[in-house]
């Protein structure tokens, strides 16, 4: 008898869904980035229904139910370029069966089912069944015949599996983009992150849009761009950059890649000067990229490594322990970027260097960690703006703009650094 009930009630469901009425979709003239899929499902006994970008992860849930005289119906929104599972979890609840019975739409041209078309009702060739997850041991389920009917040319019937005592149940229908894929790929280069894509035929154009957030909102970095790469150079090393590429195929086509993400560096320069500024742990420097320190708060001010010397949005250096650290500074635009290397020593004594210094002032210079000063001769291009001591000390003299220079014995210049000083 149990069995008998069984199939009366999945007549009646089919009966049921059978006064549906179905309108033709007129497809239109160009693909659009959002499509409609139209469920109607009814399942024994409990259900979930979710849509996935995964075979293996259930995804979002979009309805459930506990009521098998039910059926179900509704519409789910999906962008067009990626390809989905729509995911059902049934729960038997004591019935030792499970069965479902549904049908699926999709409204237009830009996604097809596994059967080529955008119509699917419930097969077992069209139709995924695992007993353990979804994306899992797949196996083939029995097809409940006997009580099909012909429904705008589609035939309807349903999934029926035997199964132990409170066993779920899981079902997958792939549903694939007809879009063509767009796959960028980012990958990190010193102070830039770079970009390539496949080429979509008969694409126009391509853009790329970029956000310092997983997922956006996006900001648009580049357009009609006809080249597949892109160097993204306006960045600030050791942040991740999320980057998205849209192919332009009409006025109103485009094709969107999946999120890239990348994390540009810093080059350690390998400078041919062997100068650095010399700083004690607690201590702090002003750089300045131009006379008025205000310009400097329009640049990019990063440290090598923050443990030894740390920078602010100011240029404003603060010496943290023991080490050396390249302080790098770069524009909005990529355009200027230039490194000074920092040494902080325990004990400098009463020497210090101040790229930017008032009249008056001293700091000091050297080319190694301070054990080899003397080995070098020091001058200044312009002695009436600063000077500089045998021993690297520099003392600033006049407002202006000067460059101090180191030389070796053969008259080599083993390091070079401007002083700015100011009244």
């Amino acid at each position: 008898m149990k069995k008998v009930t069984r199939s009366i009630f999945l007549f009646a469901v089919l009966v049921m869904m059978s006064a549906f009425s179905i309108t033709a979709y007129a497809e239109p003239v160009e693909a659009r980035s959002e499509a409609t899929l139209s469920y109607q499902l009814s399942v024994i006994r409990e259900f979930k229904l979710y849509i996935s970008e995964s075979d293996t992860e259930s995804g979002v849930l979009v309805a459930s139910g506990n009521d098998f005289t039910t059926v179900y119906q509704g519409n789910i929104k999906l962008k067009t370029n990626k390809n989905y599972y729509l995911h059902v979890e049934a729960n038997c609840n004591n019935s030792r069966e499970l069965g479902m019975i549904g049908r699926f739409t999709l409204d237009g041209k830009e996604f097809k089912f596994i059967n080529n078309s955008n119509i699917l009702a419930t097969s077992v060739d069209n139709i995924k069944f695992s007993q353990t997850g979804f994306g899992k041991d797949y196996i083939t389920p029995v097809y409940l015949g006997g009580h099909d009917h012909k429904i705008s040319s589609a035939r309807w019937g349903g999934i029926l599996v035997n199964t132990p005592t409170n066993l779920k149940g899981y079902f997958s229908i792939p549903i694939i983009s007809t879009m063509p894929s767009l796959i960028a790929q980012a990958s990190n280069i010193d102070n830039g992150v770079n970009l390539t894509w496949n080429n979509i035929d008969n694409a126009l154009s391509y853009s790329v849009e970029r956000s310092t957030t997983a997922g956006g909102p996006y900001t648009q970095i580049a357009t009609d761009l006809t080249e597949t790469s892109y160097t993204d150079n306006s960045v600030t090393a050791n942040t991740t950059y999320y980057y998205i590429v849209k192919a332009k195929l009409s006025d109103s086509e485009t094709v969107t890649s999946s999120e890239v993400s990348g994390t540009p560096t810093t080059e350690t320069p390998t400078v041919d000067s062997k100068l650095k500024v010399v700083l004690e742990p607690e201590e702090k420097l002003q750089l300045s990229v131009d006379d008025h320190l205000d310009e400097n708060t329009n640049m990019t001010w990063t440290s090598s490594d923050s443990t030894v010397a740390q920078v602010d949005v100011n240029g404003v250096v603060t010496a943290i322990k023991a080490g050396n650290a390249v302080i790098h500074v770069q524009s909005p635009d990529g355009g200027y970027s230039d490194d000074i290397s920092i040494l902080v020593v325990d004990n400098a004594d009463d020497y210090r260097l101040a790229i930017d210094l008032k009249v008056g002032k001293t700091s000091r210079l050297t080319v190694d960690d301070l054990t080899n000063t003397l080995n070098v001769t020091w001058e200044s291009i312009d002695a009436t703006v600063a000077t500089v001591s045998s021993k690297g000390v520099v003392t600033a003299k006049g407002k202006g703009l000067t460059l101090a220079k180191a030389t070796d014995r053969d008259g080599n210049v083993v390091g070079q650094v401007y002083v700015r000083v100011r009244e």
